[in-house]
C-alpha cells in the first residue's frame, strides 16, 4: 500500500489536535491560568450580597417555593446539601444558563461520563491546553476551516483512527514509514483506504498546519502526543451528548468557568446534574432568585434547623 507523501505522524497527530482545539475553544473545557481567581470574587459577592437576604427570602413566591414538596425533595437530597455548601457551586447555580443545562439529558449524561473527568483532571490535558503553541495554532485560520470539515469528523469517529495512533504510540513510532506498516495491518485497511481520511491528508489547509512551526512543536511535545493517542479522549469527541453540546450556548459559557472544572470531577455534583427533582427546582424562577443572590448555604442552613 503506497502512503500519500502527507500521511506523517505528524499528519496523524494533527488529527487529535483539531479535536482537543475544537473542545478548547468551544469552551468544553477549562479556561488556562489566569481565571482562579473568579473564585474569590464570587465568595466576595456572596458576602456582599447577604445584606439582600431578608428581602430575598420574605418575597411570597420564594416563600412558597421554600414549602413546595420540589424544594422539600432537594434539601433532603445529600448531594445537593453538600453542593449547596460550595462557592463555586453558588456562582454556577445562579446563573441562569447553568438552570437551562440542569434540565437538559444530554448535559446529565455527559457530566456522568468517566471519560470526561478523567480528562478534564489529567496533567498532559492541562499541560498542553496552557502551552502556547497549541494557542498559536488554535488562532490559525487555517485551523478554523478544518474545525467544520466534514472528512474530518468521519475520520475522527472511526475506531480504527484511535486503535491506529494508540498503537503506535505503544510502539514508539517516529516515522512515517513505520506508520505505514501499521496501517498495513488487515484491522487498519478501512482507514487507510477511507476517502473522508485520504481527503484530509491532501487538504490544503491541512497541509499549512503541518508548515507551521508552532504545531511542529506541538506535535513533538511528549505531553501531547499521550493525549493525542489516547482512546478515550478520541471516544470522548466522538460521543454524541458531547456533539450535541458544542451546538449550545449555554453550555460554552458555563463549562469555560474556572468553577465548572473543579466541580466536574466531583461524583456528589454528577449525581445531581441526573436528578430530575434538580432539574425541576433549578428550573423555577425562585430557585434561581435564590442562587443570584447567593442565598443557597443560608436556605440550607435554615432548612436543618
Amino acid at each position: 500500500m503506497k502512503m500519500n507523501a502527507k500521511t506523517t505522524i505528524i499528519g496523524i497527530v494533527v488529527l487529535a489536535a483539531v479535536a482537543l482545539g475544537f473542545a478548547a475553544v468551544r469552551g468544553v473545557f477549562p479556561p488556562k491560568a489566569g481565571t482562579e481567581g473568579s473564585i474569590g470574587t464570587a465568595n466576595r459577592y456572596q458576602s456582599q450580597q447577604i445584606s439582600d437576604q431578608d428581602v430575598v427570602l420574605k418575597d411570597a413566591n420564594v416563600q412558597a417555593f421554600l414549602q413546595s414538596d420540589v424544594f422539600h425533595k432537594i434539601s433532603t437530597n445529600a448531594e445537593f446539601r453538600k453542593m449547596a455548601a460550595k462557592g463555586e457551586f453558588a456562582k454556577l447555580s445562579g446563573q441562569p444558563e447553568f438552570s437551562r443545562l440542569a434540565a437538559d439529558a444530554e448535559f446529565s449524561r455527559l457530566i456522568s461520563n468517566a471519560n470526561y473527568s478523567r480528562i478534564m483532571s489529567r496533567a498532559d490535558f492541562q499541560a498542553v491546553v496552557a502551552d502556547a503553541d497549541f494557542s498559536h495554532v488554535m488562532d490559525q485560520a487555517e485551523f478554523s476551516t478544518l474545525l467544520a470539515d466534514a472528512d474530518f469528523q468521519q475520520v475522527m469517529e472511526m475506531p480504527e483512527f484511535s486503535k491506529a495512533m494508540a498503537e503506535s504510540e505503544a510502539a514508539r513510532v517516529a516515522s512515517k514509514a513505520e506508520f505505514a506498516r501499521i496501517l498495513q495491518k488487515a484491522e487498519y485497511s478501512k482507514l487507510a483506504s477511507d476517502a473522508e481520511f485520504q481527503h484530509l491528508m491532501n487538504d490544503a489547509n491541512f497541509a499549512k498546519l503541518l508548515s507551521k512551526a508552532e504545531f511542529q512543536r506541538l506535535a513533538a511535545d511528549a505531553e501531547f502526543q499521550h493525549l493525542a493517542s489516547d482512546a478515550e479522549f478520541s471516544q470522548l469527541v466522538a460521543d454524541a451528548d458531547f456533539q450535541h453540546l458544542m451546538d449550545s450556548a449555554d453550555f460554552a459559557k458555563i463549562a469555560s468557568q474556572a468553577e465548572f472544572s473543579q466541580l466536574v470531577a466531583d461524583a456528589d455534583f454528577a449525581r445531581l446534574m441526573s436528578d430530575q427533582d434538580f432539574a425541576r427546582a433549578a428550573a423555577s424562577a425562585e430557585y434561581q432568585k435564590i442562587a443570584a443572590h447567593g442565598e443557597l448555604s443560608h436556605v440550607m442552613e435554615a432548612a436543618a434547623d
